[in-house]
């Protein structure tokens, strides 16, 4: 995955995808997977529906939002097969409606979650 960076003036803009619909049933899995550096998640049918974030690559910033006005669910967001979500093996961080997560990459192997 390759990454192209924008600069306009004084600001570098982000690769963005809107309108994501987030997994039903949830589950790491079948969990939708994300490709760019601001997911915006607006589908969300059930509480604990998923995406998946992507492989990690040391020093990438990523941020996650789910804004369903029609449900208001919460999401789960999943670590790729095989990587460690805040030191668990495949884990998944939680976000609840109109929430924003900022997910780091310390290494391939290590996402961490900064909630607020």
């Amino acid at each position: 995955m390759s990454y192209i960076y924008k600069t306009t003036n004084t600001f570098t803009l982000l690769s963005v995808t809107n309108n994501i619909t987030a997994h039903a049933g949830g589950g790491q899995a079948l969990a939708t997977q994300l490709t760019t550096e601001f997911s915006l998640v607006t589908n969300v049918a059930n509480t604990n529906d998923s995406v998946k974030l992507f492989t990690p690559i040391p020093g990438l910033r990523v941020t996650v939002l789910t804004y369903d006005l029609t449900t208001f669910n919460d999401i789960r967001v999943y670590a790729p097969s095989g990587v460690y979500l805040d030191n668990v093996l495949n884990g998944y961080a939680t976000l609840y409606f109109g929430v924003g997560v900022d997910f780091t990459a310390s290494d391939a192997t290590h996402w961490f979650a900064s909630y607020g």
